[in-house]
């Protein structure tokens, strides 16, 4: 059974109801984003999943992909406001232990590494921050 539609739930609850986030992330948080969205906002994307069985539990280890899009005026340091976002989001996901739906333990979230691009219009800043979480039934 994958673990994947109950983290992705937890994901977008954790971040969705901070208000500090989403002050920064005006735009708002979609795992499919709606034509005309405005910017800033997260998109939680790609996943792949695998198995975590431990000590005779049982249990999954998934790496989430979280986009962050925005277009910062601010030509001498345009990817501000995405590093701001995924600061904040680090504060609440890097290294917390949550209870996900259907597993008794989550072992653990972690910010698993990141990328930053321009997108090909020279405009949108692209970051993408990968999330591991891990967890046992």
């Amino acid at each position: 059974m994958s673990a994947i539609n109950a983290m992705q739930t937890k994901l977008y609850s954790v971040l969705h109801g901070d208000t500090a986030l989403m002050a920064l992330a005006t735009g708002g948080i979609f795992d499919r984003v709606p034509q005309g969205t405005k910017m800033p906002y997260i998109f939680i994307g790609e996943w792949e999943e695998g198995r975590f069985d431990c000590f005779s539990k049982k249990g999954k280890d998934a790496t989430i992909t979280v986009h962050i899009y925005d277009t910062d005026d601010d030509l001498r340091w345009g990817a501000k406001r995405c590093i701001q976002i995924l600061a904040r989001m680090n504060v609440l996901l890097d290294y917390v232990v949550f209870a996900v739906t259907g597993y008794t333990t989550t072992v653990y979230i972690r910010y698993d590494g990141g990328d930053s691009f321009v997108e090909p219009d020279l405009v949108t800043r692209h970051l993408t921050a990968r999330y591991r979480i891990i967890v046992q039934v």
